[in-house]
C-alpha cells in the first residue's frame, strides 16, 4: 500500500464542525470532495514531529487493512504539520448510548446489536487486537440500526498513543481541560484497578462488553448512584456488579446469563467471544431474527423525530453549502429567458409566479415548469419579492416572556421523566443568551462556564447551549437529567416559555 492510498490532504475537507473532545483531541464532522461525509479525529496538534512519521503512516495502513462490517472503516490519516489526524467514516445515529438515552429500542433489534458486537469483537481478537476500551459511546450506529465498533487506533497503536498523552499533556498546560472521561472506569476489567501493570487481554475486552450489554438491557449507566471513581473502583474489585433487579422482565434468561458469566470476577472464567457467538447466534436466530424487520421498521417510526446531535450537525453543514445560492443565483441569459421575467434586486429572492427554483445543486438555479414543485430552502434572506411589487420581509420570531409557578404535583410527575433528544434540541435553538444564567440553576460552576464560552466562542451561541446541555446529560447520568430539573432551572431564569414547550414534548 502506497503513501498515496492512505494520506489525505487537511484541504479535501470542508465545513468542519466539532462534535466532541477528549484526551485524545477534536472529533469534527467533515465533508470531504467525492466521499461525502466523514469523521476526523485530530489526534496531536504541537510541533511537528518527523521521527513518528513513518510509524503513524505503517500504523495507518494496519488500522486501514482492518476490513468488516462490525469495525469502522478507517480511510486515511492527515500527517501535516501540526496536524496529525485520523478520518473515518460518519455513522449517522451517533453512538448507541445517545440511541439508548433517546428512543425505546425493541428487544430483537437489542438482540442483533449484541449479536454484533460479539461478531466484531471475534474478528478483532482474530487479528489480535485489543480494544481496551469498549464502551456504549465507541460502539457507532448506522441508518439501518446496525453497529460498528469505534475507537481502536488510539488505544492499539503504539506511536499513535504516545502522540495522545503529548496532546493530553500540551492541552492541560494550556488550561484547555479534556472532556471527563471517568465513566470508562465502569466498563474496567477488576484485574485492572487491582494492579495498573495487568496486561489487557481478551478476557478485559469480555468483560466490557458484559457491562455494555447491562447497559442495553436496562437503558441505564452503570453504577448511576456512585459518588465517585473510587467508589466505583471500589464496587468492582468486590465484585459487585451493576444491579440485576433494574433488568425488565422482557429479556430472555438466556441474554442475562451470557451478561453474567462474561463479568466473572476472574478472567479464566469468562468465555472468549468465539464461545459467546456459539452460544448466542443459535438463540437470536431461533427466537429473535424473525422479528428484526418489523422492529426495525418500529425503531425507524420511533426515531423520526429524534434530533441526533449528528443529525443537527448535517442539517447545519447543508444549510452552509445552501447559504451562497440565495445571494447571488445564477440567472439562465437574458436571450434564453422571457423577456418580462425578474431578475435578483436588493439581495432579496424574486419569484415568478409561474417559475420554480431547485436549490439541490449548491450555487446554481434551474428553473422548471409550472407542474413541478420542489421544496424552496432560502438561508440568510432578508426577504422574498413575488412578482415587481409584492415583498415579503422575514424577521426574527419573537417570544413573550411570562414568569409561571408549578404546582408540587406537576414537578413530581417532570421529574419521573428522563430528559430526551427533542427536549434538549428545543433548548439548543430557543435557550440563546440565557445559557449562561441556566447553566448556574443547573449546577455548573462559573470556571466550567467560563471554559465552555472560551472553547466555542467562534462556534455561536447555539455551540455553546449545545455542549453545556451536554455536559449536564453526561453529568447527572440517564437517572438524573430529568425534565423537572430542567423546568426549575429555566422558571428561575424567567423562560416559562419554554417550560411549557418541554411539557409539550412529552
Amino acid at each position: 500500500m502506497s503513501f498515496d492510498e492512505i494520506h489525505i490532504d487537511s484541504k479535501e475537507l470542508i465545513e468542519k464542525h466539532p462534535m466532541d473532545s477528549g484526551g485524545f483531541g477534536m472529533v469534527s464532522l467533515c465533508h470531504r470532495k467525492n466521499h461525502g461525509l466523514v469523521v476526523l479525529k485530530t489526534v496531536y496538534t504541537g510541533p511537528q514531529r518527523m521521527e513518528y512519521k513513518g510509524s503513524l503512516l505503517e500504523e495507518g495502513k494496519m488500522m486501514h487493512k482492518l476490513n468488516h462490517d462490525r469495525v469502522i472503516k478507517l480511510i486515511g490519516v492527515i500527517l501535516e504539520e501540526g496536524n496529525y489526524s485520523l478520518v473515518m467514516e460518519f455513522m449517522v445515529n451517533g453512538n448507541l448510548l445517545q440511541l439508548l438515552m433517546s428512543v425505546t429500542i425493541p428487544l430483537p433489534v437489542k438482540g442483533r446489536i449484541i449479536l454484533e458486537i460479539i461478531d466484531g469483537m471475534t474478528y478483532l481478537h482474530i487479528m489480535n487486537i485489543v480494544h481496551k476500551d469498549l464502551k456504549p459511546e465507541n460502539i457507532l450506529v448506522d441508518a439501518d440500526y446496525h453497529i460498528k465498533i469505534a475507537d481502536l487506533g488510539v488505544s492499539i497503536f503504539r506511536t499513535w498513543s504516545r502522540l495522545t498523552t503529548e496532546e493530553l499533556k500540551r492541552r492541560c498546560q494550556m488550561s484547555s481541560k479534556p472532556q471527563n472521561n471517568a465513566g470508562t472506569l465502569a466498563y474496567l476489567a477488576p484485574e485492572h484497578l487491582q494492579s495498573l501493570n495487568a496486561k489487557a487481554t481478551e478476557k478485559s475486552d469480555v468483560y466490557s462488553f458484559a457491562i455494555v450489554m447491562w447497559v442495553i438491557l436496562t437503558n441505564r449507566e452503570p453504577y448511576e448512584n456512585a459518588l465517585n471513581n473510587t467508589q466505583v473502583m471500589n464496587l468492582v474489585i468486590k465484585g459487585e456488579r451493576p444491579d440485576l433487579s433494574l433488568i425488565p422482565d422482557e429479556p430472555p434468561e438466556k441474554m442475562v446469563s451470557l451478561m453474567q458469566g462474561c463479568w466473572a470476577n476472574e478472567p479464566e472464567k469468562r468465555p472468549t467471544f468465539a464461545e459467546c457467538n456459539e452460544e448466542f447466534q443459535p438463540f437470536y436466530k431461533k427466537n429473535l431474527q424473525k422479528y428484526i424487520d418489523e422492529s426495525v421498521e418500529t425503531l425507524r417510526k420511533l426515531s423520526q423525530n429524534r434530533p441526533t446531535a449528528s443529525r443537527e450537525l448535517m442539517k447545519r453543514m447543508k444549510s452552509l453549502q445552501v447559504d451562497c445560492v440565495g445571494i447571488m443565483p445564477d440567472i439562465p441569459p437574458k436571450e434564453s429567458r422571457n423577456q418580462n421575467e425578474p431578475g435578483p434586486r436588493n439581495g432579496n429572492f424574486l419569484l415568478n409566479p409561474t417559475t420554480h427554483f431547485d436549490y439541490r445543486q449548491p450555487g446554481s438555479l434551474k428553473y422548471f415548469s409550472q407542474d413541478a414543485s420542489p421544496n424552496i430552502l432560502m438561508s440568510d434572506a432578508k426577504g422574498v419579492q413575488i412578482g415587481n411589487n409584492n415583498t415579503l420581509y422575514i424577521g426574527k420570531r419573537s417570544y413573550h416572556r411570562r414568569k409561571e409557578t408549578m404546582n408540587t404535583q406537576n414537578l413530581e410527575i417532570l421529574n419521573d421523566n428522563p430528559v430526551k433528544e427533542s427536549h434538549l434540541d428545543l433548548l439548543r435553538g430557543e435557550l440563546g443568551k440565557d445559557w449562561k444564567h441556566c447553566a448556574r440553576k443547573l449546577g455548573f460552576r462559573e470556571s466550567e462556564i467560563d471554559e465552555i464560552d472560551h472553547d466555542y466562542e467562534r462556534d455561536g451561541l447555539k455551540e455553546k447551549v449545545f455542549k453545556m446541555l451536554y455536559k449536564w446529560q453526561m453529568k447527572e447520568g440517564l437517572k438524573g437529567a430529568t425534565v423537572g430539573k430542567l423546568v426549575q432551572a429555566l422558571n428561575s431564569c424567567n423562560r416559562s416559555d419554554l417550560t411549557l414547550s418541554l411539557q409539550n414534548c412529552l
